[in-house]
């Protein structure tokens, strides 16, 4: 009987650490919460995070994985994704875009409230990131300008608005075949200067991209109401489109990585815009 109790008290004991468990060990505010699979999505308002490997629509052969993990009680902070691409030969370009986003970025379920251009006093996207892994894919921190307002559902694209943060071996070689815009470059209020070069969306919308000189790396504040300055003065946008939200992320183009983001932080303002920036 004894020997039966101590059995009975060990399997009580045992089933008492099964149901704390859980709580002290596995804690989604420890481990996060792990998305595994492309075209998932989580979100806490404003912000979303979507793993969105477009490429399998575009390319028969492709063969691409990703997850994230995600800490609710910090996000977007401390978000991680991953992915593992081998292209198929059918397609050579980027293969999807892993990313967080702020209000409507395209289709979001999250919104904030659109602004237009010359209503938008300052726009700031404050990242922070963490990269590892094959070289190939670059970073990119984006948004879309609209001819109409969109707080929700499909952005009616007139312009993407895109920087740099990280360029890819190939995405040096691709900015430096892309045509300046206006000067060629601006600086932000804090004197970083940014070279801008124009391309074309892969939807067909004129594209500009904003990269430092030399193809640096850059952590900190990204400007959106300098650059859009800049490129009202160039002629490239009227100051009537409007944004509805941004995004942050990885563009997978081959190989595997990982990308934590340490910080998205936006600073949104309506009000009068800035003066043309120096270039």
């Amino acid at each position: 009987m004894w020997t039966r109790r101590r059995t009975m008290r060990t399997v009580a004991a045992a089933a008492a650490i099964a149901v704390l468990s859980p709580i002290t060990v596995f804690s989604p505010s420890r481990i996060g919460v792990l998305f595994d699979g492309n075209f998932l999505g989580y979100g806490i308002d404003p912000f979303h995070a979507y793993t969105g490997m477009w490429g399998h629509y575009v390319a028969d052969n492709l063969q691409a994985k990703s997850t994230m993990r995600v800490f609710p009680s910090k996000f977007p902070v401390s978000t991680v994704f991953t992915w593992d691409v081998t292209p198929g030969p059918d397609w050579g370009g980027v293969n999807g875009y892993l990313f967080t986003s702020y209000g409507n970025y395209d289709d979001s379920p999250n919104s904030i409230v659109p602004l237009q251009v010359d209503s938008i006093a300052e726009l700031t996207i404050d990242i922070g990131w963490v990269f590892s892994g094959s070289e190939a894919s670059g970073l990119l921190v984006e948004c879309w300008l609209s001819s109409t307002a969109a707080p929700s559902g499909t952005v009616p694209r007139e312009y993407e608005i895109g920087w740099f943060p990280k360029l890819s071996p190939n995405g040096r070689r691709w900015v430096e075949t892309l045509p300046s815009v206006g000067s060629g470059s601006f600086s932000d209020t804090s004197s970083i200067e940014w070279f801008v070069v124009e391309s074309l969306s892969a939807t067909g919308e004129p594209y500009f991209i904003a990269y430092r000189p030399g193809h640096a790396d850059f952590q900190g504040k990204l400007e959106y109401h300098t650059y859009f300055a800049f490129l009202k003065a160039s002629g490239k946008i009227t100051g009537d489109v409007w944004h509805n939200g941004n995004a942050f992320g990885v563009e997978p183009l081959t190989g595997a990585g990982s990308l934590t983001i340490t910080k998205f932080a936006p600073t949104y303002i309506q009000g009068e815009p800035p003066p043309t920036p120096s270039s």
